[in-house]
Order: structure tokens, then C-alpha cells, then sequence
């Protein structure tokens, strides 16, 4: 209980975290995360970690490699925050003016990557999955504000896909 995660430095540690170390055996450990915090952005946001785990392999030999699985919830903001972290790479090609974020969001994240003191970022294989509620983004078609979106994203390294319905300019639920 109480923990402070650090999971892909130097993005801010899960804090308050809850959970439990098992080892399968001399190659392959596993911490359980019951319950924790991901801070987020420079305002101080957060996240709530409901549930997850990181998978250690390779204890045996010299390097490691780590999966890291947690869902989570909160607001579109604090998402959006977690989302443009550098070490993420999320954002990085779809290059999106996610301006004024509002609604909420509840998100599986899976990130594979090796357990050295130096990662390069095409190391770090990242996943996401994401359902909205009442999503909000300020002039994002044509400039003009998504209101209402009940959305399921989906984020990997090799692109974005969105599909649900929203509205858009006003217009009732514009179907994307």
C-alpha cells in the first residue's frame, strides 16, 4: 500500500498505488495493481489506475523486458495530458490541436519495453484503447467544436482510429 511506481521516466510516477509482487519463478515476475493515481500534466491532474499489472520476463538473464497493463478513467483533459508525454509518442504522428478538452474518459493502456537504464523511443511499444463520454474538443473539424462524443479510440504505434458518433458545428450526432 502507498507505492510510488515509477513505469517510463520521466513521466510523473502512479502514486498511492495498491498492489502485489509475485514471482512465477526465477525468470518472470508480476506486481498486481489494485488501485493508484497517475499524475498528470502541469497543473497537477490525475487519473485513477482501477486495475493492471507489469509482467517482468527474463529475470534469469542480463536484460529484462517489462509489459505494463493498467485501465484507468478520469477526465478528457487529463488524458489528453498523459497522451502528448514524450515518451508516449501518441500524439507524434497524427499531429491533432486537441484544444479544451472536456468529458470523460476510461482507457486500457499497454506499453512492452526493455528494462535498461537507456531506452531509445522506438523501443517503447505503446497501445491504447479509450471509450469516451460527452467528449468535448474545441474547433477540432474545420474549426468547429466535437460536443457529445461517445467514442471508442484506438492508439498504437502505427496510427489512430476513432469511430462512435458525436456532434459536430451542432449538428446532432454526426456519425465519424
Amino acid at each position: 500500500d502507498g507505492m510510488t511506481l515509477h513505469w517510463l521516466r520521466p513521466i510523473p510516477p502512479l502514486e498511492q498505488a495498491r498492489g502485489r509482487l509475485r514471482f512465477f519463478d526465477t525468470d518472470k515476475a508480476e506486481i498486481a495493481l489494485l488501485g493508484g493515481r497517475q499524475r498528470v500534466g502541469a497543473k497537477g491532474g490525475f487519473l485513477t489506475a482501477t486495475a493492471g499489472k507489469m509482467t517482468i520476463t527474463g529475470l534469469a538473464v542480463r536484460d529484462q523486458l517489462a509489459t505494463v497493463e493498467v485501465e484507468a478513467n478520469g477526465t478528457a483533459a487529463n488524458a489528453v495530458a498523459l497522451m502528448r508525454e514524450p515518451r508516449l509518442r501518441l500524439l507524434d504522428r497524427q499531429k491533432l490541436d486537441l484544444r479544451d478538452p472536456g468529458g470523460d474518459v476510461s482507457a486500457k493502456a499497454v506499453v512492452d519495453f526493455p528494462l535498461e537504464k537507456v531506452i531509445k523511443p522506438e523501443e517503447i511499444a505503446v497501445k491504447v484503447t479509450a471509450q469516451t463520454s460527452k467528449l468535448r474538443l474545441a474547433g477540432l473539424v474545420a474549426g468547429r467544436d466535437l460536443d457529445q462524443g461517445e467514442l471508442r479510440i484506438e492508439a498504437n504505434d502505427d496510427g489512430l482510429t476513432v469511430k462512435g458518433r458525436a456532434a459536430v458545428a451542432g449538428i446532432d450526432d454526426a456519425e465519424r
